[in-house]
Formats: structure tokens, sequence, C-alpha cells
């Protein structure tokens, strides 16, 4: 009779047994355990080496055995995988941290385990049952478990304990509920029994305060004005780096490195016997003690001076779960001298005991870490643990452990000495668990100059637990206090506490900190008033002088709808005027439509102007074509306009060369060519793949594997309203990015796949396929021409998202990790889009500002490495992926959209604001991973696309920051010339990547163009034609976008054709002391004063 599979797997069990132990059971002497015995009564000796248990290779082929198996899901599920499931189970359980522990293990690596996997509530019942069976952890178990909560206390910004402490996340209370729990494990309860009311975690006591009544030793503010320090170079000679710890090999790992110094003797000279001292004793407190006048002032100063000459490092511990790093102090590692060390133990020496549970002190350890804190800098909850000696050898080497090698010493005290006070807050508050189960009583202790905190360390039973509180502000150094309230708390109707450089709620929140200049305005004073009306005075006269017999006031006619204000106006040809008709300083700001509804648009059959394109570079008249602000692209050509070029009168000419020129052989392929069943098929395929070959490497909004599944039907569509109208965008997209004319593409899919006319439900529903669908066809609309039609959709698309909280991250929310990165991607990319559109046409951002959001940004990492069936977040890779470009992008956008909101705010920004700004996207330009540096070999990625687009153009009084501005303005504009040319040059066939070098190219000629007309007798007016010339060059090749490149290359020959006619006009003008820069740059902005008058313009990046 045949034998069931249980009973051959039984049957196989027995057989094999005996085989496995007899495998394992080899002589100690070999240094391999013996197995446990089955014995109930014997004790369960756990093997420390795997290789007792299974060979390396049996373990290897049982990891591939199972990586391979895991494709297969399905699979897994059948009959025949059964016992399997049932040994994955039992070793899942057996590795599963917290309660769910083997019951043999001891409470201290089950709770070591449990905080780890971040079971908080496990980690409270283990303490708790820790605590009733009267266990206690080792030191190094402790300090782990309390740095491993790396709590927040949330008391920086309290002003000597009065001020309140914002409000908790949930997170953040039962956090401090475990650290509540631990203290109870290891030391006393508090017996005090005032207590805050409520359910606050922390329960902050009076501080203890044993300053003097006089005003502190004013510190810091000699620091900032470097009279502290007159002569470093004196300091620093008599350091010398001893050691440096790279910060990966540190304990625990930092992203700084640790720089040990270590001075000559008396390097900083302790005079004997120095200042009386006495010792005080905190009330509450276990073992606080207080050594007050230690160190003098004058000493005091002298180590701040040493740390300031020889530079404080940053300190930030890397965190094992990637999440935001500390903001710790700054500090320097100091090795003292011998003499520095003896002086100093002779003055404390009588303050500490003798012996400590039968060992003997020795003295200090003479490894010194001096800390620098500033506001927002503080030292989070943490538990000091032992120290060895360390020292330095006869031969001048750095010992981490100095001890004898028979009589191993370590530290037992923590030795805090302050060296200054002149500030409030910056407290070092110690933490008690009170009477309330669940709250810890909080007690500061003020900073006293030039005192030393002395408390034990080294033992389990005794370790207090203490934070250094950040500091809000120094007397004497007003500098650090901020006059008005910072962005964040002005937005939310908080109460700033102004510090730099974070304010008490960004700090805790954990939000960047901007502090805006003040809104300079004019004076509202007769004085002011009188010296305005002298200098128009002033001014009329030089105009009656340059124009002689000329009405001001006919000269200055009304704008409609605008009462009051002047617009000025040449002749259509500019080079036929006269000085007696050149006015000199005119204002103009935005342009405005003739009507008060002239912003007012439709783009329904192409109703809009000829001349309106997708770029908002040829939208001159305002007139119908909705809002474009000053900082949009067109700015350049109207303010050209402004001053007599007719750019627009070019329309017949530019509709009928489109209507005659040969079309290219895209264009000349008819979509109702492609009707049939068969070559439609494949011309879907072709068009998605197209998409995700050109545009998803850039806008990777969709995940290339679900939608061909979902195409396939081989996954299901989550929205299908929305999904078609996804793949009906996602192909018109994919038909752009080929050089095809889209336009007959509705009839090509037919009227149920197009939805965009006839589907009201995307203004009434949400989801993430409809976000997809609704971003991407605002930006394929923005570049069909159609530029307000695609503003509405990626608005909706904007609106959506935030309705989904894609601009928030929910750490707490329970979904998979694939789930939550597409979130991200898809956010992203919204915000992304967003900002680029909004910085084309000159307006606002809509997404939200970077402290209303907190999502992260995309993982860069391969997608087969992350997939639907992921669990566990994949390392990201140091090279390129598909997402690599949105990162960047994201990065940019984040440093420049500030900038861009400030450039909208004021037109008129000094020179050296732009020379900050220009300076902040040099550095982020040199974070570039080399893949997008000028000079790859990846012939798909376009050199121009990492140049920096900023245009500044400056008529400033003849400054050194003036002159730089104009000269970066010019060499950015001949890089992008230049390096645009070299790509068209390779011939490389991508229409997206044309669309974006005629974006570049033609919004770049235009600088030397502007340059040229207003200065054609400069030295330079050879090289800003050549610039030009080699701009038309280029667009009278270019194959795809042909007919936006003929409109962009009438513009320039229009305004560069008449340059030999312009000589005599200039002529005049110098010698009648006319201003034809100060004319166009004045039509930029506003300005009255061309000594004062600056423009500029930072557009989106070239990704």
């Amino acid at each position: 009779m045949a034998k069931s599979k249980s009973a051959k797997r039984k049957h196989n069990g027995a057989q094999n047994a005996p085989n496995k132990i007899q495998k394992t059971s080899l002589p100690m002497a070999a240094g391999v355990v013996t197995p446990p015995s089955t014995d109930t009564d014997a004790t369960l000796i756990e093997p420390k080496n795997i290789a007792s248990i299974v060979s390396e290779d049996e373990l290897e082929i049982t990891i591939e055995t199972l990586q391979a198996l895991s494709k297969y899901p399905n699979l897994i599920k059948s009959k025949a995988c059964k016992d399997l499931r049932v040994a994955i189970y039992d070793f899942k359980q057996a590795s599963t941290t917290g309660l769910l522990t083997a019951a043999d293990a001891n409470l201290t690596s089950r709770i070591s385990a449990a905080l780890v996997d971040g079971k908080l509530t496990d980690a409270r019942v283990l303490l708790a049952e820790m605590r009733v069976k009267g266990q206690q952890p080792k030191l190094g178990a402790l300090c782990r478990w309390v740095r491993d909560l790396d709590v927040l206390s949330g008391l920086s910004g309290r002003v000597d304990g009065m001020s309140a402490v914002g409000e908790r996340s949930d997170s953040e209370i039962e956090l401090l509920r475990v650290m509540d729990a631990i203290l109870r494990v290891t030391g006393p309860t508090d017996l005090n029994l005032k207590i805050e009311s409520g359910d606050n975690p922390i329960s902050v006591q009076e501080v203890w305060n044993m300053r003097k009544e006089d005003v502190p030793e004013a510190v810091y503010a000699k620091v900032l004005d470097k009279s502290l320090i007159p002569y470093p170079e004196a300091i620093t000679a008599k350091f010398k780096v001893l050691e440096t710890i790279p910060g990966p090999e540190r304990k625990p790992p930092n992203h700084h490195p640790a720089v040990l110094y270590t001075s000559e003797d008396n390097a900083v000279n302790l005079t004997s016997p120095g200042p009386s001292r006495s010792r005080h004793s905190h009330p509450i407190v276990p073992n606080l003690g207080l050594i007050k006048d230690v160190l003098s002032p004058a000493e005091c100063k002298e180590i701040i001076a040493a740390g300031e000459a020889v530079e404080f490092i940053p300190d930030a511990p890397v965190r094992d779960d990637g999440g935001e790093v500390s903001v710790l102090a700054h500090n320097f590692y100091w090795v003292i001298d011998q003499a520095f060390h003896d002086r100093l133990w002779e003055r404390v020496r009588e303050y500490v005991p003798e012996n400590v549970g039968g060992k003997a002190v020795r003295g200090l350890n003479r490894r010194f870490r001096v800390y620098r804190y500033v506001p927002g800098a503080e030292y989070r909850c943490h538990i000091d643990g032992a120290w060895p000696p360390s020292g330095i050898s006869p031969t001048g080497v750095y010992q981490y452990d100095s001890s004898p090698p028979t009589k191993k010493q370590s530290s037992l005290f923590t030795f805090l000495i302050y060296l200054n006070d002149d500030f409030e807050g910056g407290e070092t508050t110690f933490f008690l668990p009170s009477v309330k189960e669940g709250t810890m009583n909080a007690y500061p202790m003020k900073p006293v100059m030039g005192s030393v905190a002395v408390f034990p360390h080294g033992e389990t039973n005794g370790a207090l637990l203490h934070e250094g509180t950040g500091c809000l502000m120094h007397h004497g150094a007003n500098v650090i206090m901020n006059r008005y309230a910072c962005e964040e708390c002005r937005h939310r109707k908080f109460r700033c506490t102004k510090e730099r450089p974070s304010c008490a709620y960004c700090r805790r929140e954990r939000r960047p900190c901007v502090y805006s200049a003040k809104i300079q305005r004019s004076p509202l004073t007769r004085e002011y008033v009188t010296s305005l009306e002298n200098r128009l005075q002033k001014l009329e006269a030089k105009c009656s002088e340059l124009i002689p017999g000329v009405d001001l006031e006919k000269l200055a006619p009304q704008t409609p709808g605008i009462p009051g204000s002047s617009t000025w106006a040449l002749p259509s040809n500019p080079w036929a005027a006269t000085s007696s008709n050149a006015p000199s300083h005119p204002s103009y700001t935005d342009s405005f439509p003739r009507i008060s509804t002239g912003f007012e648009w439709s783009e329904q059959g192409g109703a809009l102007s000829q001349l309106a394109d997708g770029m908002a570079f040829l939208s001159v008249n305002p007139e119908g074509a909705g809002y474009l602000g000053t900082s949009a692209n067109v700015a350049l050509l109207r303010s050209l306009h402004h001053n007599g070029w007719t750019i627009d009168s070019s329309v017949s000419r530019v509709i009928d060369s489109s209507k005659t020129a040969k079309p290219s052989l895209r264009e000349a392929w008819a979509w109702s060519e492609m009707t049939h069943d068969a070559d439609l098929d494949e011309l879907i395929s072709t068009l998605m793949d197209s998409y995700f070959r050109n545009f998803h490497t850039r806008y990777p909004i969709v995940h290339e594997a679900t939608f061909r599944a979902q195409t396939e039907d081989l996954a299901p569509k989550p929205d299908p309203e929305s999904w078609l109208l996804l793949r009906h965008v996602i192909l018109a997209i994919g038909g752009w990015c080929m050089g095809y004319d889209t336009k007959g593409f509705d009839e090509l899919l037919g009227a149920k796949t197009q939805g965009w006319s006839r589907n009201t439900s995307i203004l009434s529903s949400g989801s993430l396929t409809l976000v997809q669908a609704v971003a991407l066809k605002g930006h394929f609309t923005q570049r069909q021409n159609n530029p307000n039609t695609g503003w509405n959709f990626s608005g909706l698309a904007v609106r959506i998202a935030i309705s989904l909280g894609l601009h928030r991250e929910f750490p707490a929310w329970n979904i998979s990790v694939f789930d939550r990165e597409m979130r991200r991607r898809v956010g992203w990319c919204v915000f992304v889009m967003d900002a680029g559109t909004a910085i084309t046409f000159g307006r606002p951002i809509l997404w939200p500002t970077d402290g209303m959001m907190d999502i992260k940004e995309p993982m860069n990492v391969d997608d087969e490495k992350l997939t639907a069936t992921t669990t566990v977040a994949p390392e990201e890779s140091t090279g390129s992926t598909i997402y690599s470009h949105l990162i960047w992008q994201i990065q940019f956008h984040q440093l420049t959209n500030s900038m861009y909101t400030r450039r909208m705010a004021s037109f008129d920004l000094p020179a050296e604001e732009i020379l900050e700004m220009d300076s902040k996207i040099t550095v982020w330009e040199k974070t570039l991973p080399p893949y997008f540096k000028h000079g790859h070999t990846d012939p798909n990625e376009p050199e121009w696309a990492t140049e920096k687009s900023i245009g500044v153009l400056s008529a400033q009084a003849d400054t050194e920051a003036a002159r730089r501005c104009r000269e970066l303005c010019l060499e950015y504009a001949h890089l992008t010339v230049k390096y645009t040319e070299e790509y068209f040059s390779l011939h490389i066939f991508n229409p997206m990547h044309d669309w974006y070098a005629i974006y570049y190219l033609f919004q770049s000629s235009l600088i030397p163009v502007f340059c040229i007309t207003t200065e054609p007798t400069s030295p330079d007016a050879a090289a800003w034609g050549a610039d030009i010339e080699a701009a038309k060059r280029i667009l009278e090749t270019v194959n795809t976008h042909s007919d936006k490149a003929r409109r962009f290359l009438d513009v320039l020959n229009r305004l560069y054709s008449s340059l030999d006619e312009m000589e005599g006009f200039m002529e005049t003008m110098q010698q009648e002391g006319g201003d034809i820069m100060g004319m166009v740059y004045g039509q930029m902005q506003g300005a009255p004063e061309s000594a004062q008058q600056t423009g500029h313009s930072i557009h989106q990046s070239g990704f």
C-alpha cells in the first residue's frame, strides 16, 4: 500500500534527523557547539555559530530557493508549498521581536528588539514586567534604548520654564511615555507632588538658578565682532591636530568627522589657586551638584577663543532609520595638556568623592569636548556612558584608553563646565519619573559661567537622563533675534519667538524658518514729498533741455483704465526718430489691456492670437491672452515692443509662411490613414513606447509596468473612467514626442476615449489616476500652444493632488511600500510641473510651500527593485535611474522657488541680492552627479539641459555688483546658445529635447538682442551679433516644431535686421544726452531713476 505524503514526510524526517545531529555533534575542541539536549530540564544553550546548525552551502541554497519562489506568489500559495509555508511561519515567529519573541529570551533583548521595530506598546509592557521582576538592564542597553527613542522633549523655546510647550503629536507622547517606563526600571520615583494638570507627559518644575543677580558677562557679542579673538593665529599656533576620525567610523556613526586637537602646556593658562569656589547640591535630583566659580570669566573666554580659532565642527549622528538628523551643537575635541589638567583637578578635587563603590578617584579624563550652542541647537535626551581615560603616549600618539594594562579605569561622573551664561534658555534639564505613571518631572538647571555641573554616570542605577535644551538668545547680541515673525509663524498666526536661525515652533516642527526682509515703504512726511517735488522739477528742466518746445503733459497721455499713469512710445521705426521725441526714463511695469475685460481669453478652436505660444514668448499684446507677469518669458519682447519695435506686425507673414511651408514627414502623415484595426493596435503600441522612452524619463508620474499591465487587462484599472483619460493623454504625448501633428488624434481614437470635453466627473471626483491624467493633460495642452487651457488643467491637478493629501508623507499610515512611493512620485511630479508652468507665465506657484508639506522625495531606485509585491524599501542606487531626473528637479525648485517668489514680489532687486541668488544656484549645480554635467557621453541627454537659465539685466549705477550681473547674464546666454548649437549638430531626432532646446535658445538669444539694440556701439557688439546669428541658423534648420521655430526666427529677423540703420540714431542720441538703455529698462520695471534700475528673471531649470 502506498504511503501518503504526510507519512512520507514523517518517515523521511525520522531518517534525516539523526544524520543532521550527527553532522553537528562535533568535538568541543573544534569550537562547535553541541546541540542542546532534548531533556526538558536541561538548560537551553543557544549556538553562537549558524554553521553548527546548517552548513554555509545549505544556507545559501535555502536563500536562493526562497528568492526564486518569491517571484511566483501563486505557486507559493499552492498545496505543494504548504509545508514550506508552515516552516517559514515558525521561522518568522522565532525571529519576530516584541511580545512574540520566544519566551525564554531575556527581557533586555526583547525590549531592545521591540524598540528597534517601533513596537512601543510592547516595549512598555516588557519594561513593566522587568520592573515587577526587579531586573535592571546593563548600562550599554540603557544608553542604547534612550538613543533609539531619540526623544524630543519640546522644552526648547521656553524662557525660565514659563513659556508654554507646543502641542505634541500622538507619536511624540508615546515616545515620552516609553522613556518614562525606562526610568522607572533604572531609578527611584520622584515624590514631588507638583505636577502639571492634564495629560502632559512632561511636568516642568522650577528652574534651579544659581546665577548671580548682576548682569552676565557679555561673551557672544565679542565672538560676533571678533574682539574676543583679535589674533587667532597666536592661539592656533598652540594647538595641533592629534587625530581625525572619519564620520562613518565614529561610534555611533556621524555625518562629520571628529578632529582631536591637543595643546602645548599652558596654552590656556589657569592661575593658582584660582577663584573662590563652593559646591551646591540640587534640592531634588539625586547626586546632582554644581561647583561654582571653578574658572574665572577670563579663563572661560580664553577657552572659547581657542574653540573659535580652531573652528567648531557640526555634530550630526547618522540615524539608522534614515530619518531627519537631530540638531546638535557644534564642537571640537580637545585632549587637554597635562598642565591644564593638573591645575583644573587641583581646583575641583575636594568636591569629588575619593571613593565610589570601592573605586578610588584618579583624576579627570583628558579628552574634553567643547560645545558651541547657537539658537536652534540642542542636545536631545540621553544618558552618558562610561569612558576610559584618554591621553597621549610619550611619542605623541593619541591613546583612546591610557589606563594601566592591569588596572583598567573608566569614568564615573559627568564633568560639565559652563563657559558663558549671557543667553536665555539653554538649561541642562534632568528628568525623573513622577508619582503619576506616564509622566516625567523635568528639572531645568540654569548654566552659570565658570561653574561645573557634576553628576554620576557609568552605572545603570543612578544614571541621570538629561538634555541640553536649546538656547534662545544672547544678551548683547541683537543679531540673534529677528524683529519680525518668521514666514511660517506669520502664515499660521502663531506667536513667533523670533530667534535665528530658527524660532521655537520651526525648530520643534522641523520646518524651515525663513525671515523675510521688512518691506521698505516711502515715508509719508512733508519733508519727503518736498524732496520728490524738487527732484521732479529738476527732471522736467532736464527734459526741456533735451526736448525743447515739447509739452510734457501732451507727451504723456493717460492710459485707459489707469488714471494718472503714463506710458511712453517710440515710432514704429525707432531709428528714424530724433532726439526731440526720445524721452529719457519712462515708467512701466505690467502690460495692460485697453479695457477692463481685456485679460479674458478663449482658446476654443485656436481663437487665441497666432503669436500665442506655450512658451509664453510671443504674447506681446496682452489683449485676450490672459495675464502674463513681469517675470514671464515675454517680458523682454514687451519691453522692446513698448519702445517702438513692432513685433506683432508679422502675424500675417507667420501665418502665410506656415501655410506654404513644406510639411515634415511626420506632419504629412494623416491620422486618418491609421484607422485600420491592425494598424491602430500597432500605432498605439508605438505611441506608448515613445511616451515611456522619452517623456517618462523626465516626469515618471505613472508606473510603466502597472500601466502596461492595465492596458493588456492583466491588472485591474482602479478608476476606469479616469484611466481612459490617462491612456488618451499618454498616447497623445507619445505622438508629440515622435514629432507628429496631434490635431487629428481625437478622431483617430474615437469619441469614447476623448472624455475631456464630455466627461464632467473630473470636477466631481478625485483619484490618483485622475491626478496623473489631468497633470499630463495640462503639460501636453501647454505644448499645443494653448497656454491658459494648460494652466487650468495644471491648477486642477494641484487641487486634486492636495485633496488626496499628496503633499503629506503620513508615516503612520499603514500602506505598502509601492503605494507610498507612487504617492511621492505623483505628488512631486505635480509640484515640478506646477512650478515650471508658473515661472514660464510669470504667475504664482500654486503648490504648497515647504513649510506646509512633508512628503519625502522619491527613491532613486530601478523599477525592478520596487514593485507592488515589495515589502521592504530597497537600497537606493548611486547611479542614474529614471527617477534621478525628477529628484534633482525637485531639489532645484526647492532652492529656486523662493527666489522666484521674491522676484515676483519686487522687480527692482539689488544687484547684490541677484548675485547671491546666482551663487546659491552655482553651489547647487556643483552637487549634480556627473551624468548631468556638461561633457558627459550620453547622447540622449542634451548638454545644455543642466545649464542655469538665469537672465540678469542691469542698468544700475556703474558698481562692481551691477557689472558682474551684466557679465553673468551675457555669459549664461552665450553658453546656452553654444550648447544648443552643439546639440543640434549631433542630428539627434528627439522632438521633446528639441522643444526644450528651442525654449532656451530663444530666451537666451533675446539677451544679446536686447544689448545690441541698446548699445550697438559697444566693443562687444560683434560677439553679441555672433550669438544672434548662431540662433538664427539653428532656427532655420530645425526639423521638429518648425512652426514655432519660424515664429521665433521672424521675431529675431525683425529685431536684428535694422542694426545698420541704428548707428545714426544712436549717434544723435549720444550727442543730445539721450539714454536708450534707460528707456528700454524703464519699460521693464518702474524705477524713476536709471541709476537704480535693475531687472532680472530666473527661469525654470533646463531639465
